[in-house]
């Protein structure tokens, strides 16, 4: 038998994977309990201003790819 595989230590790559999972996952099971205290018309504006700041941030992302694109070798995500 090889016991080598079983003296392996985890990376510091696992241990930051793990950590993240565990944030993110606080995070979707805290937001509808912070969202009950704010009511529902509140929770609606601020569901509104979210999507409009991702919108324009969208759009700024999109035309600087459009205006990089021409000049430069680098590939953006859209």
């Amino acid at each position: 038998m090889n016991n080598s595989a079983a003296k392996k230590e985890p990376s510091i790559m696992v241990g930051g994977f793990v950590l993240g999972g565990a944030m993110i996952g606080a995070g979707m099971f805290s937001l509808p309990t912070i969202m009950a205290g704010a009511w529902f018309i509140n929770s609606i504006v601020i569901l509104l201003i979210v999507c409009f700041f991702y919108v324009s941030f969208r759009d700024l992302y999109f035309r600087m790819h459009i205006q990089i694109r021409s000049r430069h070798q680098l590939f953006l995500y859209i």
